[in-house]
């Protein structure tokens, strides 16, 4: 049995497993230029000839509003990354602007301060731009809290201050999808700055699903979740393992050979019974 599937609206409870990361954490770095900071995501998508733009340059563009930008459009492709993208990103988005209400507030998730944060080597870069320092600094370190009042973010925040508004979303945004792939294994963040970089530039609002379902093949992600549309599949969420299928592109669709679910027999008679064409009254999402 073969299953043809597009993107999917899915509305899910996130259970999320919290693997720890170990050590002292890991975390975003950037590069210091003279008085100003580029986060390592935004220096190395220019050298991808990438455009980030996060509509920072709209009168009402606040960090909360370009994490959206980035968001809604990740989820015309898969609502489930992006609702997990939201919910990491508003973790820290909330402190931050309670901060900015009340400067000596403490978070609940984010420690913002003047500290030098440990240097976590997990970034692996290649270059960094010439007048700069040559090495990235420690911009936000990021572990599972270990005890009830433990922060699971640090933010340096002279490096902090130095950045442009849009660099600080990318910088929210780095870490909520760096959480998303130390859930599934990731052991550096190489995979995590690309897609970052990719998903926050303009080019990616010209990409197809079959372009963006190449590009997850290629990051820690284990799984595409696939909302369930149709009567005789009792599973209300279909795993699709990103490691254990062969997948062939169909037009602005992906065809992959290994789906396990669980089949309703009831329902599948009753259709056949009810409509002999019944792939009709299936949503064509699926095509069996």
């Amino acid at each position: 049995m073969r299953l043809f599937f597009t993107f999917f609206i899915i509305s899910l409870t996130i259970t999320a497993s919290y693997a720890r990361s170990g050590g002292v954490g890991n975390g975003g770095d950037g590069i210091v230029c003279g008085d100003s900071v580029i986060l390592l995501d935004s220096y190395e998508a220019q050298k991808l000839k990438l455009e980030i733009d996060l509509n920072a340059d709209a009168s009402n563009a606040t960090i909360r509003s370009m994490v959206d930008v980035a968001i809604n459009r990740l989820e015309r492709f898969d609502e489930y990354t992006a609702t997990l993208l939201r919910h990491y990103s508003y973790e820290i988005v909330d402190d931050l602007e309670l901060f900015e209400r009340h400067p000596d507030a403490r978070g609940t998730h984010t420690f913002l301060g003047a500290t030098e944060i440990a240097p976590i080597d997990d970034s692996f870069h290649v270059s960094t731009p010439e007048g700069c320092e040559k090495s990235p600094r420690q911009l936000v370190s990021q572990r599972v809290p270990r005890f009830k009042l433990d922060y699971r973010y640090e933010i340096n925040q002279t490096l902090w201050d130095k950045m442009t508004k849009q660099d600080q979303a990318m910088t929210v945004l780095h870490e909520a999808w760096y959480r998303i792939m130390l859930e599934n294994g990731a052991e550096n963040s190489i995979a995590t700055r690309y897609i970052n970089a990719l998903v926050a530039s303009k080019q990616f609002e010209s990409y197809s699903f079959a372009d963006y379902f190449q590009e997850i093949k290629e990051t820690e992600l284990n799984f595409y979740f696939v909302k369930n549309t149709s009567e005789t599949i009792k599973d209300p969420v279909i795993e699709i393992n990103l490691d254990d299928n062969e997948f062939h592109t169909k037009e602005d669709a992906i065809c992959a050979d290994k789906v396990v679910f669980n089949p309703s027999i009831k329902e599948t008679y009753t259709i056949l019974n009810r409509d002999q064409d019944y792939l009709k009254n299936i949503e064509q999402k699926y095509l069996y």
